[in-house]
């Protein structure tokens, strides 16, 4: 009598189905609750994830251009290439976003299982996979007019609960009198399984920033923000704050002796696959043509503030605007001068910059990796029907 798939090991068959692509996986739900009941478990969304993270390579780039009528055009779109940077497709996505209101780049977090939060208004998830765009709904924890002097956000996964988290630190202006401000900062984060906003329970830190960082930096299940340590009146150091999305507190991170503030400004990015991160110590933006050098700094064990090491050198190469973040096995992303989305690789003997063949308006080009993901934001406590709903692209 012959054997069937059903007679297979399990964790051949999880082997087996982690190779197919996301469309014949929501097949697979389909046909045997015991595959729905795989496919869905939080283990294997992440070991489906990292399998094609490891094997294809492709980004979500958002961006604008001014057309000739005095317009902004905005896009998001999947960008997929191969190593050698040959190979390049572009494909826009078509969210369910008044994109004629929209005047600004879409700042994109992620992936988190292939999960990504845009940054935008409305605030909203998406796993552009599953072609899911779910509405974040409002928060009405901050009293009705208050001003906010500054907002930070974070993105991230809880995987003790399987729950995507957004957290928000908000520098709050109260007016005592007309010409007096009081300004403290608040955080509260957003549950997907809640469905709902609410206030963090631990003190945000006496920090003073204005995080320019435009790679995400979930790591090691916490999110983190380039800061200044509010020491004294007189005092600032500048350190990494992390908020952990499972404990839910804070945490700052001290940084090495990386060189003269005056002319350097560090970005934190995630390094070596998200296994820690670094700190990029870029020069300030000189004369248009000028070439310098800058140091990445790597922490090699992420819970020791004592263990950062000076991982490597780039350049000397023409100075950018801003460092991008880090995409696969290290290479460095950048937008070069002309607007160009390029890519630096350590590796490579050439050190030479990669030309991707993508533009858009100087300093407003984000980028993030790409990761296929067959995790659903479904969680069946949508409050309206326009909350969660399908794109194309």
């Amino acid at each position: 009598m012959g054997s069937s798939i059903d007679d297979l090991p399990e964790v051949l068959l999880v082997d087996i189905l982690s190779r197919l692509p996301v469309e014949y996986l929501i097949r697979c739900k389909a046909v045997k609750k015991f595959w729905y009941d795989i496919i869905n478990n939080p283990n294997f969304v992440t070991y489906y994830c990292n399998f094609f993270f490891n094997n294809k390579s492709g980004m979500l780039v958002s961006s604008y251009i001014d057309t000739a009528l005095g317009k902004r055009d905005v896009f998001l779109s999947l960008l997929s290439f191969n190593e050698s940077g040959d190979d390049i497709s572009l494909t826009r996505l078509d969210l369910p976003l008044d994109w004629d209101n929209i005047n600004f780049t879409l700042n994109i977090m992620g992936p988190c299982n292939g999960i990504y939060y845009l940054d935008i208004v409305p605030e909203a998830l998406i796993n552009p996979s599953l072609r899911e765009f779910k509405a974040l709904p409002d928060s009405d924890i901050a009293p009705f007019g208050t001003e906010y002097g500054h907002v930070l956000a974070g993105f991230g996964y809880d995987g003790k609960t399987n729950d995507y988290k957004v957290v928000k630190l908000m520098l709050l202006c109260e007016r005592e009198t007309p010409f007096t401000i009081w300004n403290c900062w608040r955080a509260e984060i957003y549950s997907l399984n809640a469905n709902c906003w609410r206030e963090v329970d631990d003190a945000v830190p006496p920090i003073d920033t204005d995080d320019g960082s435009p790679a995400y930096r979930f790591v090691n299940g916490c999110f983190h923000w380039m800061a200044c340590d509010v020491i004294s009146e007189s005092e600032r150091e500048v350190v990494v704050l992390s908020f952990d999305m499972v404990d839910e507190v804070f945490r700052k991170i001290r940084l090495p002796d990386i060189g003269d503030d005056c002319e350097t400004i560090p970005y934190v990015a995630p390094y070596n696959d998200s296994t820690s991160i670094a700190v990029i110590v870029y020069p300030l933006q000189a004369e248009e043509g000028t070439e310098k050098s800058f140091n990445v700094w790597v922490m090699k064990d992420y819970w020791d503030d004592g263990s950062w090491v000076k991982q490597f050198t780039i350049g000397p190469i023409t100075v950018v605007p801003v460092p991008l973040g880090f995409h696969r096995n290290n290479q460095l992303f950048f937008q070069d001068n002309n607007g160009k989305l390029v890519v630096y690789d350590p590796d490579d003997p050439q050190l030479q910059l990669k030309d991707l063949r993508v533009y858009g308006k100087q300093e407003c080009l984000i980028t993030a990796t790409y990761m296929e993901s067959i995790a659903s934001l479904r969680r069946g406590n949508e409050f309206s029907p326009k909350q969660l709903v399908s794109f194309d692209g």
